[in-house]
């Protein structure tokens, strides 16, 4: 009996400690969650907004959602790059064909009508997602898909094409004109064959 009581009072013990270690586990589970309820707004009151001073006409995909998180940015003063990145903080993007400007989800972005470049355009937001052909000089443009995939958001797009040696990639702009530069450095570092 006695050991018994001995055995109940270990096992009491070890269930009051694992209740103690798991408190703040589930406090920062608890915070965390209150820290994403963060102040929403209409999507379609900053699209409204923008278009006043841009002149864009907005389409928005029917499965949107309606409410977006915009931080201090005041919608009145918003201009379209700053809506773009309240968009990509919002998993939203906009494609711009036929005259409309349509706020999809970027998950899909690469089955859109994206810009397709073959050189830097000063004009283009930093924001904008875009379609570029690499054309690569000396490496095999294969050999870049490994090392420069990880570099691109999960929706970006990257691959080489070996008969032309190009790359292709769809990528924000920003995003793109940086990894441009490391493909030249380390395509003019390749040994001429």
């Amino acid at each position: 009996s006695k050991g018994r009581d001995n055995m109940i009072i270990r096992f009491s013990a070890l269930a009051v400690l694992s209740c103690l270690l798991a408190l703040p586990v589930f406090a920062a589970e608890q915070d965390h969650s209150e820290a994403q309820q963060l102040p929403r707004i209409e999507l379609m009151t900053v699209l409204d907004a923008v278009s006043k001073k841009t002149g864009k006409v907005f389409v928005v995909e029917r499965n949107i959602d309606p409410n977006i998180v915009v931080g201090q940015v005041e919608t009145r003063r918003m201009d379209y790059d700053t809506l773009l990145i309240v968009l990509r903080n919002n998993q939203l993007a906009a494609v711009n064909y036929d005259g409309l400007t349509s706020i999809v989800s970027v998950d899909r972005i690469r089955q859109y009508p994206l810009p397709l470049i073959d050189k830097l355009d000063g004009s283009i937001a930093d924001e904008e997602w875009v379609t570029m052909l690499i054309e690569i000089e000396d490496a095999d443009a294969r050999l870049f898909v490994p090392i420069l995939r990880p570099m691109l958001p999960k929706q970006g797009h990257l691959v080489g094409h070996p008969d032309s040696n190009m790359l292709t990639i769809v990528d924000r702009y920003a995003n793109l004109k940086r990894v441009l530069q490391l493909i030249k450095k380390m395509d003019a570092a390749t040994p001429s064959q």
